[in-house]
Order: C-alpha cells, then structure tokens, then sequence
C-alpha cells in the first residue's frame, strides 16, 4: 500500500540525511567540527532529577563519552504543577482535529524589536487561539471553555517551559562554543510517520520533551553495537530486500532491526526532558528512537517538543 511504501521509504532515509558517516567528508569538510570519540565504551545515559540541571548539563558538554541525559520531570520542577500535562492529555485525545505540527523559527515573522520569547508567545497564542475557533466551529469544544479560548492559561505556562529550556540550551551552546545558531522550536500533536528505528541528528544538541503520549526512547549506551550501527549507514537491509511487506512486519523488521543496535533501552516519561548530542559534535552522538505507537499508520495521541538551534540560513 502507499502508506506501507512511505512507512519503508522513511524508515529507511530518516537517518541516511543525518548519520554522520554519511554527511562527514574528507579534510576540509563538516567531519573537522566533529568530536572523534576513541571506541571505548560509552558512558551511560544520565537519568537524573531536574533540580541541578545546569551542572549535569555542562557535565555531559565537557565528557566526551557522555553523549545523553534525561532531566526526570522537569515540567514540574519549572512550572511548579503537572496541568500542563493535564492539558496536553485533554487535547490530544481530540484526534484528527487536532494533528498539526507548529514550527517556530527566530527571526521568522518576527516584528521589529521583537525578541523571540516575546515572538514564541505571540505566534503560539495566534496559533492555539485558531485551534480554539476550529474546535468551537466543529462542536467539540464548548462555548467558553479553556480550549475554545485558545487555551490561555496552558500557553502560558508552555511559555515559562520553553523559555527555561532555552536556557538551558544556552549551557550547550557556551560548552560547544558555536554562536551563529538561531533557534527552531517544534510542537508535533498527534502525528504519526515518526522514525521509530534507531537513528542520530546532524545537529549539536537535540532538546525533546513529550507533553502526552509515550516518549523518546533512548539506546542504552552500555549495549549499543556502534560498530553495527555504523555498517549499517542509515539502511535496515531487511526492508531494503524485501517487496510487498506489510505494515505488521515492516514494524517487527524494524524492531529486530533496533534490538541488534542495543539490548537496552532508557524510556522517558511526560514531563521528562532528554538532552541529547547530535552528529555534528560528536561521533558518538545519542541514538533514540519514537515509540513503536507513533510510526507510520499508528493513530498516537501525543505532543511531542523538540528544542533544537540551527544554522542562520
């Protein structure tokens, strides 16, 4: 079927543009940036509490064999409640109404003198004040409530954990020296099509936050095969060779596929924070996945965060 062709087709290239064995060239290529880290065995994945987030932070910028940390719910420690989980959970389990990705760049649409907190607040209250209006016009939504009214006090508090991810983020950025960055702010409700195979991002740091739903996976360090993984360039040989699958083995193929890579995985909570190394710091980056729920077909009630910066053009 067509949706089985594009759930092999993405499994197969949502890393071929990221691995760094295949973006890293030879001398005077993007690989000179990269951090060559020995093949000895990686540090694990640090599961720690939000509370001194910052010192674990710089901690994982400055060791080389450290390339993963999960901050336990940190929604929390910002924001002082979990109704923003609450929330996320109430208008995920809307559906298909509300399956949307939002994008928010610096500088885009920006008004003059804007800064991008200020930016950030207001596009993302025109944007769920037009989810309210649509919910309302299609009566799912009652007159008055807090989602028809574009959910007020939930987009301020997405503000504040946004704005205290950012900075967080800025420990990165002051540990990897790199300022010609801007920032790229995602919101994924309800989608499905995302890369459940092991895979990295060619990019330095990688903030995800799941508000609903299953989180991130992340590999387990201590198992991974790198040598495997690096072999493997981006391509499950498997779903390469194989015509006419359907969409239940194309999922144990890719399953088998990721068990090969680690036989451990670290999951993550709503409300937890990973912070992971991508491909363009290191060639050890964190390997992770989505949930098995949100692959290509799957109907996953989630709301997904990623936090990343990105080059200016």
């Amino acid at each position: 079927s067509s949706d089985l062709a594009h759930q092999v087709a993405f499994a197969q290239s949502c890393q071929v543009l990221l691995h760094p064995t295949i973006m890293l060239g030879s001398k005077g290529s993007m690989k000179e940036d990269v951090l060559e880290v020995p093949k000895a065995p990686m540090q694990p994945v640090e599961v720690v509490r939000a509370d001194s987030a910052e010192s674990f932070v710089k901690q994982m910028m400055r060791t080389p064999d450290m390339n993963g940390l999960v901050l336990t719910d940190f929604l929390s420690n910002v924001c002082g409640s979990r109704d923003l989980l609450a929330w996320a959970e109430q208008i995920c389990s809307l559906g298909e109404p509300v399956k949307d990705q939002l994008c928010y760049y610096e500088g885009h649409e920006a008004k003059p003198g804007e800064s991008f907190s200020q930016q950030l607040q207001r596009q993302l209250e025109a944007d769920f004040q037009e989810c309210g209006r649509d919910l309302l016009q299609q009566g799912l939504v009652e007159q008055g409530a807090e989602l028809a009214r574009g959910s007020p006090s939930a987009v301020k508090a997405l503000c504040q954990l946004l704005q205290r991810s950012m900075q967080l983020h800025e420990s990165c950025a002051e540990a990897g020296g790199r300022e010609d960055l801007r920032w790229k702010i995602k919101l994924e409700m309800n989608q499905d099509g995302a890369c459940t195979k092991y895979h990295d991002d060619m990019i330095d740091v990688r903030f995800a936050m799941t508000l609903a739903g299953h989180g991130t996976v992340l590999a387990d360090n201590k198992a991974v095969d790198w040598d495997f993984y690096e072999s493997c360039e981006g391509i499950i040989p498997a779903l390469a060779e194989a015509e006419d699958l359907s969409p239940e083995n194309a999922r144990s193929i890719i399953q088998t596929w990721n068990e090969r890579i680690t036989k451990g995985e670290v999951m993550t909570e709503p409300g937890d924070l990973s912070i992971m190394k991508g491909g363009k710091l290191t060639n050890r980056p964190c390997l992770h996945r989505a949930p098995y729920c949100a692959g290509e077909g799957m109907q996953a009630a989630r709301l997904l965060i990623t936090v990343d910066r990105i080059p200016q053009d």
